[in-house]
């Protein structure tokens, strides 16, 4: 569960990272100051992996035979119910 939210926080961290750095070299070659756009990506890459946690998701990530009565012989054991 980790390691997926790990991979697509950095691909969406260098995503940001590509897009500021473009919009950097456009503004300079404007003479429009830069700093603001460090800025939004900086905040971008922290913004969007935490708000993707809270948004609701589009696929079921449930087991597939979750409903079904018999996974494992379970009896016996303190956690079974």
């Amino acid at each position: 569960m980790i390691a997926p939210w790990m991979i697509s926080t950095l691909l969406v961290g260098g995503l940001v990272s590509l897009a500021a750095l473009a919009a950097e070299r456009a503004l300079l070659m404007l003479g429009i100051p830069v700093r603001w756009v460090w800025t939004a990506a900086l905040g971008l890459s922290l913004l969007v992996p935490c708000l993707g946690h809270f948004l609701p998701r589009s696929v079921d990530m449930t087991w597939p035979y979750a409903s079904e009565p018999y996974i494992a012989n379970l009896e016996g054991t303190p956690c079974a119910t």
